[in-house]
């Protein structure tokens, strides 16, 4: 059988018989793609390949204790079938339809009288499309998490309409929640025509036989780690070379932050030109020619490019080494600035990290980037500490997605059962469009970024489900509900560009006419906007703006958020002293006795946290920090206890998004391999 043989003769069937073609239908289309078939069940065991694989369902929060995938491949995918009652090419309703005109009925008595009445006309049910596969959807993940320990959580959901369409979704999260759209929004529904092209075939393959030769994650790692490398070298060389170790702290933090901001700078316009924002190419080729020529060349061509891409004005856009007009992106990152001369080895750096693929570049990459940047001094004394993206995840799944995905499932499918309502999903949209995150240690973003990235996903949901109820609603979500306070100036920088590149990233490939000008939206989220590192525990001296006023000691200031999250400095409650110096930590102590002087540094963003959640008409609703093992020491303990009596006095005003106590009873954490000192945990205060 021949492709176009396989979608003549599925194309189009009358649906409703899924369960009597499904098999016929995945048999035909494995052998046309070459794929191998299933393997015949062997009664109830879960074997690695077959139709109707067995799993216990109570895992996965169901009411029936088994239940049957309809195709399963380990390591691979779950696989739901439906098939849609649609005539072939005919579009389902839907459900926000006005209501039907009444029905008239003329009725004659036995004498002859006549009468007429109207009564509603039965109500068009709409969606019935849709609906079908939303459920095989939320099947399939209930399957996806009932899977055994051994068989771990398959990369990919699919979806099948048979003799209609495939629908991937992909594990961005990779821990079995965060099944989301694949490739993308755009394309992740592959009709059955489509199948006629080469590259849908081989994506098909891949999902059957090797899916992390596809895995978007795995690929974002390989490039990443290439140009980290070489970010590196010219991060080291900037702030070596402009260095001035005769003045203040503070002002060593802004120097520090301008040669940030310049490499900062760079980057985004590699990425730029690679998603199309700057002209294809050109960026590039300046370089290669700058790599060579004078100093003159190099400033003047990026003063211009940046001067351009900083002005509203379409006639001033005009780019004259790169012989086109730029896009207007905004003032924040491209208003006055400046431009440091490289030798001809770092240029070729940034030459070679220009020709990557931006596309596949982890925004994370530049926390990579901050932890070679930084010797192992630095490291220690500023706490700095690249956590694994696993337990960023982790955590973030539990602080912030525990709660926001139940009650968009209540949206989804109310309890009346009949079905969702557009005003009540426009509703939750709006809500998702005013949560705030934030890191009070956020170093280079990671953890905000994966919370970004989760709740754009998120709203993608939202957005195709308000299509199909026949609304329309524009993407909202952006980076300036992310909030993060960093002392290390040079990552304060690198967080604000990540959650750039990342926002930037998820719209281009999922509705790129989302983005308009200015291409960036002006942001004042980290560090409430200010220039130079924030002290998240003591407030900053007001006059000089140096790091903190110890004659003088008071609480810094925290933004109102949602959800806070984050992996705080670790440093020991014996090495205070000696890490931060005897005048800040008696200033520390002063400022918040609350913690006692033995307890671990970490348990100074615990409690305030607490602290924060306790609150009378508190914002807050979650917490989850990573934390070391010490919070289970005497010292530490008390810091927990106290809020605990606390939340026992004061309820909290917000019980039902309250989880129950930190490091008790219900706790989340993990265990780290030897050697790690971090264990997430999730602040369950009330």
């Amino acid at each position: 059988m021949t492709i176009e043989e396989f979608i003549a003769k599925w194309q189009g069937l009358p649906g409703g018989a899924e369960r009597a073609n499904f098999q016929p239908f995945i048999g035909e289309f494995c052998r046309v793609l070459g794929l191998p078939e299933p393997q015949p069940a062997t009664g109830g065991v879960l074997s690695d390949y077959r139709f109707e694989a067995p799993v216990r369902r109570d895992a996965a929060f169901s009411d029936q204790s088994t239940g049957a995938i309809d195709l399963y491949k380990k390591g691979c995918f779950v696989l739901e079938a439906k098939q849609s009652r649609l005539k072939d090419g005919e579009k389902a309703p839907a459900n926000d339809l006005p209501a039907p005109e009444p029905e008239r009925v003329v009725a004659t008595d036995l004498f002859g009288n006549v009468t007429v009445t109207e009564r509603a006309a039965p109500r068009p049910k709409g969606r019935r499309y849709d609906r079908l596969m939303e459920d095989a959807l939320a099947q399939a993940k209930g399957y996806a998490l009932a899977l055994p320990a051994d068989h771990g959580w398959p990369p990919f959901i699919l979806v099948c309409d048979v003799g209609r369409a495939f629908e991937i979704h992909f594990d961005w999260a990779g821990n079995g929640k965060g099944y989301g759209f694949f490739p993308d929004q755009k394309s992740y529904r592959i009709e059955l025509d489509q199948l006629r092209l080469p590259a849908i075939q081989e994506r098909l393959r891949a999902i059957w036989s090797n899916p992390h030769s596809i895995d978007p994650r795995r690929q974002s790692a390989e490039v990443t780690a290439q140009v980290a490398r070489r970010l590196a070298s010219v991060s080291q060389w900037l702030e070596q070379a402009h260095r001035d170790e005769s003045l203040p702290d503070w002002q060593q933090s802004l120097g520090i932050e301008e040669t940030s901001l310049f490499l900062m700078r760079m980057l985004f316009c590699m990425f730029a030109e690679d998603v199309d924002l700057l002209p294809r190419g050109k960026f590039t080729e300046f370089l290669e020619r700058a790599r060579t020529g004078s100093d003159t060349l190099w400033q003047r061509g990026l003063a211009d490019l940046w001067d351009r891409m900083g002005t509203p004005g379409l006639g001033d856009r005009w780019w004259s080494f790169g012989d086109q007009i730029i896009r207007y992106f905004n003032g924040n990152l491209f208003t006055s600035p400046r431009i440091y001369n490289l030798p001809p080895e770092q240029k070729g750096e940034l030459l070679a990290a220009a020709k990557a693929q931006w596309r596949n570049v982890e925004p994370a990459i530049f926390g990579t980037l901050l932890e070679q940047a930084l010797t192992t001094s630095q490291r220690a004394s500023l706490g700095a500490h690249y956590t694994p993206r696993a337990y960023v995840e982790r955590l973030v799944q539990a602080t912030i997605f525990d709660v926001l995905v139940p009650e968009w499932q209540a949206v989804r499918e109310p309890a009346d059962g009949e079905g969702p309502r557009l005003a009540e999903v426009l509703a939750f949209h709006d809500r998702l469009a005013g949560v705030h995150v934030l890191d009070p240690a956020c170093g280079t973003g990671n953890f905000l970024y994966v919370a970004m990235e989760q709740l754009l996903r998120l709203e993608s949901d939202v957005l195709e489900l308000v299509s199909q109820l026949g609304g329309s609603a524009a993407p909202r979500v952006g980076p300036n509900q992310f909030l993060g306070l960093e002392l290390n100036p040079r990552a304060a920088v690198i967080a604000e560009l990540v959650l750039w590149i990342g926002w930037l990233r998820f719209r281009l490939a999922n509705d790129p006419t989302s983005i308009g000008e200015p291409v960036l939206p002006p942001l004042h989220n980290i560090n409430f906007g200010r220039h130079g590192g924030y002290d998240a525990l003591l407030a900053a001296d007001p006059v000089t703006g140096a790091r903190s006023d110890l004659a003088n000691p008071r609480p810094a200031d925290w933004p109102e958020a949602d959800f806070i999250v984050g992996n705080p400095p670790f440093i020991g409650g014996k090495d205070l002293r000696a890490k931060l110096g005897g005048d800040y930590a008696e200033a520390l102590w002063r400022a918040w006795p609350a913690v006692p002087k033995s307890a671990d540094l970490v348990m100074q963003w615990w409690d305030r946290a607490a602290a924060r959640l306790l609150a009378p008409g508190t914002r807050l609703r979650r917490f989850g920090l990573v934390t070391t093992n010490s919070i289970t020491q005497s010292f530490s303990r008390r810091v927990i206890a106290a809020r605990l009596s606390s939340s026992d006095e004061n309820p909290h005003p917000n019980p039902p998004h309250s989880p129950a106590s930190p490091g008790g009873e219900g706790a989340e954490g993990v265990s780290l391999p030897p050697g790690e000192r971090s264990e997430p945990r999730v602040g369950r205060v009330g």
